[in-house]
């Protein structure tokens, strides 16, 4: 370009980054042929048309000018300019939409989504995507306009084969289109979904598969289900095979009990014993959720599986002897016949987990896979819970992690009469030595009870929530999390085992405060599912153990814990246990040589006072006095809380029924409002 444009562009980007949106728009509007030349102006440009635009809103003419000027920009050839603009289309299309010009989104900002659709620069297409579907979340585009548009232009990018590298992209972007469509535009891009999915490479086929389960959804049909989905399940390709075994769980929430048994059921263990590792793998992950997607019901008849033996070595022998002849399997669903397996003693002890372990890892003599039955009512096929049990099982396949992700819902569906099929492998997985795998089963132990009632939580739970409490922080921050949910499904008789572990949780590891602040809040929630006295017993001195603690976050939470008690205490026991225990913590905690105890003190105060735990005799008798005396701190942090607590007071009316404390809380804010610290002076002006 010559020097005078370059001259020129240079003023004009000051005068962009100087002047006034009002400014800014005739600057735009005269100079604009100019930015065709500079790249770094063209950013700056499409950068601040958006401003430009709020404030010309009001003329149609103006506005159409500033669009015009974004048409230009976004055919520019640097990717640079063309990523901000179409970062900046939903700002435009929301200024336009708010001043009821939502026609101009069709006519100028839609035709620049759909052109992106074919850019050349992945991150222009995927953004594209982005913003076509924000914009109709926002209800800038009605229906009519993304079929006419939208959609079009996608159905004809399907049938250009030079084109073929972008239709991975554009399966994505038909799948997110699916659900907002009408049911002849669903029907129009199902067909072309089929199409690309016979005729594409592999990129597209794989593209198909991971999208298949939206097309499942909307078009719940043979064609979809049964051809196209086993088609790609029977892919030359690995990773076509692959996201078929990830995404088996979308088609199989489309399908109904009768479609699952007889036809993804196959597939299933055909993939489980893939020659691909990964596909197998994938294959297992997706195990235990298609397992969920069974119900209760009951199948007529029952087929006898007993005595499965598998090598200690060759686990995928076993998977595979089930899918030699898939047609068997398939006829024998069809006949309606259940699987059976007969029940053998599963009692665990920890011999029998290493033996189990050592079994897993190739060690010993050939073993039984299984010899247990399937109480009703259950309509997941045996074959199914082999399997799961040999994922959790076998340590080659390294997916107990996943195994131990997917054990709540496969409890859940066949049921806590099935117990005792899943209790030698749940526990197995509580020792397991990868770290990852006893944190799932941490964190999900309280559904686990929930599921199998209080009496088989304190007998089969019990030992493994011990384990669990005494393994690493990770592993016990995940059972502390939901320790009162667990505890809740136990009787009150059962619960009284787990109070002595409760007082030496916070004590035992003093660097980790977060497990500290955790117990608190659990301390919290299990004052109701105790009696008073043992609430007095072990949960209270726990608390105020915890309101010494060298962090502050955690003395807070203790804080709140003891005034729950308070709270409960103060309906169940008699005034004199209330002040009883006042008295101690004033003792405790007011004469206390740090100062940390002293604020602590005052702001369990503030609580008690604000929740009216403490009748306004014990607060005129032991609160009050205290209160004055630490207004006097030397400690401007002391001084603080007092002010604080003080608000508390006088919003409180309970508390001002006697005269003379009302005038002594004035006395103390008067003087704390004059205080040398500005952030109690805040706090005393803004009491009073």
């Amino acid at each position: 370009c010559s020097t005078e444009y370059i001259t020129t562009g240079s003023s004009l980007i000051i005068l962009i980054r100087k002047n006034t949106p009002l400014d800014l728009y005739y600057t735009l509007t005269l100079y604009w042929p100019i930015l065709i030349y500079l790249s770094s102006d063209r950013v700056v440009a499409a950068t601040v048309l958006c401003d430009v635009l709020r404030v010309i809103s009001g003329s149609d003419e103006d506005v159409s000018r500033v669009l015009e000027v974004l048409n230009v920009l976004s055919g520019d050839t640097e990717v640079a300019v063309r990523s901000v603009v179409i970062r900046e289309l939903i700002p435009f299309a929301s200024v336009l939409t708010d001043n009821h010009l939502s026609l101009h989104v069709v006519d100028y900002l839609l035709p620049v989504v759909v052109n992106y659709f074919t850019d050349l620069f992945p991150e222009v297409r995927q953004s594209a995507q982005s913003t076509l579907l924000d914009l109709i979340e926002r209800g800038c585009i009605n229906e009519k306009d993304i079929e006419s548009q939208g959609c079009l232009i996608v159905e004809n990018l399907c049938l250009i084969t030079e084109k073929e590298d972008l239709h991975p992209d554009i399966v994505a972007l038909m799948s997110k289109l699916l659900p907002l469509v009408s049911q002849d535009c669903q029907i129009s891009l199902l067909c072309h979904f089929i199409i690309i999915c016979i005729t594409g490479g592999f990129t597209i086929r794989n593209a198909c598969a991971d999208n298949i389960g939206v097309f499942c959804d909307a078009y719940k049909g043979d064609i979809v289900q049964k051809f196209l989905f086993w088609e790609l399940c029977t892919d030359d390709v690995w990773r076509v095979r692959k996201s078929c075994a990830d995404n088996i769980m979308d088609v199989a929430k489309c399908c109904n009990h009768d479609e699952r048994i007889d036809f993804l059921l196959p597939i299933l263990l055909k993939l489980l014993c893939d020659d691909s590792p990964s596909v197998s793998k994938a294959a297992y992950s997706s195990l235990g959720p298609f397992i969920s997607t069974f119900t209760g019901e009951l199948r007529d008849g029952m087929l006898s599986v007993t005595n499965v033996t598998k090598e200690s070595n060759g686990g995928a022998d076993v998977l595979c002897s089930f899918t030699e002849d898939l047609n068997t399997v398939e006829q024998s669903y069809n006949s309606f016949n259940f699987w059976k397996i007969d029940p053998g003693d599963v009692e665990v002890d920890s011999a029998d987990i290493l033996k189990l372990i050592g079994q897993s890892n190739g060690c010993g003599e050939d073993a039984i896979l299984l010899n247990v039955e399937l109480v009703p009512p259950c309509s997941v096929p045996p074959i199914l819970v082999i399997n799961y049990l040999e994922m959790g099982r076998d340590m080659s396949l390294n997916l107990s992690t996943e195994c131990a992700y997917s054990f709540p819902a496969v409890l859940l569906t066949l049921g806590k009469h099935n117990w005792p099929i899943l209790r030698t492998l749940y526990i197995a997985m509580a020792v397991d030595m990868k770290l990852e795998t006893r944190i799932t089963l941490a964190c999900s132990l309280h559904e686990v009870a929930l599921i199998l009632g209080s009496d088989v939580a304190a007998s089969d739970l019990q030992l493994v929530f011990r384990h669990f409490i005494r393994d690493t922080d990770d592993v016990r921050m995940g059972v502390l999390k939901h320790l009162s949910k667990f505890l809740w499904v136990l009787e009150d008789k059962q619960r009284q085992d787990y109070l002595a572990c409760l007082g030496i949780l916070g004590v035992d590891n003093p660097c980790n405060w977060r497990f500290r602040l955790e117990l608190c809040v659990q301390l919290g929630n299990l004052v109701d599912l105790y009696s008073i006295g043992d609430v007095m017993t072990w949960l209270l001195p726990a608390s105020c153990e915890m309101m010494s603690d060298k962090v502050a976050a955690v003395r807070r939470q203790a804080c709140v814990t003891v005034c729950r008690i308070f709270s409960r205490m103060s309906k169940e026991t008699s005034g004199g246990e209330v002040l009883r225990v006042l008295q101690n913590l004033s003792a405790q905690m007011c004469y206390h040589g740090n100062y940390l105890h002293k604020q602590t003190y005052v702001h369990l105060c503030g609580l008690l006072v604000r929740s009216c735990c403490v009748t306004s005799e014990q607060f005129s008798g032991t609160i009050l006095p205290q209160l004055v005396t630490m207004a006097h701190n030397k400690v401007a942090n002391v001084r603080l809380v007092v002010a604080q607590a003080l608000i508390n007071i006088l919003n409180t009316s309970a508390y001002q029924e006697r005269k003379c404390d009302t005038e002594l809380v004035q006395g103390i804010l008067t003087r704390l409002s004059a205080d040398p610290d500005p952030d109690v002076q805040f706090f005393a002006c803004h009491a009073m």
